[in-house]
């Protein structure tokens, strides 16, 4: 299970450095899930929460914290998810996380987007409370119900 947990986490690397380079990614070699600091500017429940409206599951670091408060950050759990769930997951959150910059924001990143995607991201909680990322086609709201 290993590569397969390795391919994952380089998959999540790759799209975050591809989509977000402005985030500072650690705990890059160990268990499987990787935290990911925000700039001061950007508060992690609001990202989360955000994410969360349009299915994309991570968690904010600050309710795992036992001292003090520190920076910002999200939590990216990527045992279950594939590579393509992963890469979506992050394009996705890379569009929500745009709508709180004007025009341009760090690095030129682009201002609202319209979030049309055709794919969304469920949440599921694995052990231990982390949210992980998993693909599935968008449903109308009329058949979501019924899920």
């Amino acid at each position: 299970m290993r590569p397969v947990y390795r391919r994952r986490r380089d998959a999540l690397l790759a799209a975050l450095a591809r989509r977000l380079p402005w985030l500072e990614p650690s705990g890059i070699s160990a268990g499987l899930h990787l935290v990911s600091w925000l700039p001061p500017h950007l508060d992690e429940t609001t990202v989360v929460e955000a994410a969360l409206r349009v299915w994309v599951g991570i968690d904010a670091v600050g309710p795992y914290r036992i001292a003090s408060p520190g920076p910002g950050g999200l939590i990216f759990g990527y045992a279950t998810a594939s590579e393509q769930a992963i890469a979506e997951g992050v394009d996705i959150l890379a569009r929500v996380i745009s709508q709180f910059y004007p025009a341009t924001g760090p690095t030129g990143l682009p201002g609202p987007l319209d979030f049309g995607a055709q794919v969304r991201l469920r949440v599921r909680r694995a052990p231990g409370g982390l949210a992980t990322m998993r693909c599935r086609k968008h449903r109308p709201a009329a058949e979501e119900a019924r899920l």
